[in-house]
């Protein structure tokens, strides 16, 4: 399942991992066997704290570095005068 899920967009992701969670606390919730519904609600936990995660990736603020790489056009990118030293020879 781990590469299913992986191959899907975050904002999928955080659906599926939503749905997770809600799947096994409707589980804990109708099963009478403490065990298993602390297991369910293991579960739920996990991927609760999944979806966090990816909410937290996806809602971040860049770096100040991955921004300012993202601001320069990728042809730019490594080159501290794309078109050559200038006059003060810098």
């Amino acid at each position: 399942m781990d590469n299913l899920l992986d191959s899907l967009p975050l904002a999928e992701r955080l659906l599926r991992y939503r749905q997770f969670s809600q799947d096994a606390l409707r589980k804990a919730g109708e099963t009478a066997n403490d065990e298993m519904r602390l297991g369910y609600l293991s579960m739920a936990t996990g991927w609760h704290m999944l979806a966090t995660e990816v909410e937290r990736f996806t809602d971040r603020q860049p770096l100040p570095g991955e921004l300012a790489l993202e601001a320069r056009p990728a042809r730019d990118q490594g080159q501290a005068f794309p078109d050559g030293p200038h006059k003060n020879g810098f």
